[in-house]
């Protein structure tokens, strides 16, 4: 975890985003139809109602209906559908 602090502080010296330096994501919510997540390492749970992502820190849980992954890339993961909840944990 110090690492990562380190880090954090030199991507806000540098201006950069902080999830590029560190191993933190990035989650993106537009509207309740679409979550866009960077710096994933995979998914561990896809289904209908529920989409599991495991990032480096902590996990991502994403619970609604008709839950698709609409694109997914070694870096980013977007899922679309009626999103309900999402849950951060370790």
């Amino acid at each position: 975890m110090k690492i990562n602090k380190i880090r954090s502080k030199i991507a806000d010296e540098l201006e950069l985003p902080d999830h590029v330096v560190t191993d933190n994501f990035d989650i993106r919510i537009q509207g309740n139809k679409r979550v866009i997540i960077e710096n994933h390492i995979g998914v561990l749970i896809y289904e209908n109602d529920l989409v599991h992502i495991k990032t480096k820190i902590q996990n991502v849980i994403i619970k609604g209906d008709k839950l698709k992954i609409g694109e997914i890339t070694d870096f980013y993961i977007v899922v679309n559908g009626a999103i309900k909840e999402i849950q951060i944990k370790e």
